[in-house]
């Protein structure tokens, strides 16, 4: 049987109802929510031994606005990170940042480039050996930079600081399903689907978790969004429309066996 990941969106209603004529297995992903996780033992334990780290990693608006407020929330002055470098990634992030007065040492556009701009902040590559950093995130895959971090010698520290659905379960078997193979098809058709789907997976390099998937867009717009997002090897029908579309998943399918 065929497996497709859709977007949760009621626009989307027309085109299941296709794809399950052709006995298609629909999967949507969970709605994206940014929330506290219920657990924060292992950040307030990063908070509280702050002096282990060299630096603060920003990986976006949400790292920066769930960390700062568990941070002072535990009654812990914001100067006392000024012990700390600071990298900020994204505009985004570094508006929060700058909301809080705090210091920036190192802010970049793209998370492609962070170890090249911490490396020429400490001067060599050989600097960043024992080099710790604390990272905020959702922790939920592990990203290219923190194994060339690693592969440097630094410590890479991902803490959970928040959860980017209500639905932390459904979130669960959808990774279970894309690492083992269980999806075929991801469908996308804006924009907004590919930036939620980042959002749901707190990762700006979707190429990561799609590896095993054949990858669809709707258009060749929506093809250079996905593009953006690091996804290549895609599939574009050879008209806008669902019985194309349909063509193409079956044409694919049948190529892939």
């Amino acid at each position: 049987m065929i497996s497709v990941l859709l977007s949760p969106a009621k626009d989307n209603e027309t085109l299941v109802v296709e794809l399950q004529r052709i006995e298609a297995k629909i999967v949507s992903w969970p709605q994206p929510s940014i929330t506290q996780p219920e657990k924060l033992v292992a950040l307030d334990d990063a908070i509280e031994n702050l002096f282990g780290y060299d630096w603060l990693l920003l990986r976006n608006a949400n790292a920066a606005r769930y960390f700062l407020e568990r941070f002072t929330k535990l009654n812990h002055s914001l100067h006392e990170l000024d012990d700390l470098r600071l990298c900020v990634i994204g505009d985004e992030t570094a508006e929060a940042i700058r909301d809080s007065q705090l210091h920036i040492d190192v802010e970049i556009g793209s998370s492609d480039a962070v170890l090249a701009a911490v490396e020429s902040y400490v001067g060599s590559r050989d600097s960043l050996s024992g080099v710790s950093l604390l990272v905020p995130s959702a922790n939920l895959i592990r990203e290219r930079i923190q194994n060339e971090f690693e592969r440097a010698g630094a410590r890479f520290d991902s803490i959970t600081t928040y959860r980017t659905t209500s639905d932390p379960h459904a979130l669960t078997q959808l990774n279970a399903l894309l690492v083992g193979g269980g999806i075929d098809f991801l469908l996308l058709r804006t924009r907004a689907e590919i930036e939620e789907l980042a959002q749901l997976f707190d990762t700006h390099d979707l190429k990561t978790i799609l590896r095993e998937i054949a990858v669809i867009c709707a258009d060749q717009t929506i093809r250079m969004a996905a593009a953006d997002f690091g996804i290549a090897d895609l599939l574009t029908p050879s008209e806008p429309t669902t019985d194309a579309l349909l063509r193409l998943i079956l044409s694919s399918n049948i190529a892939g066996q």
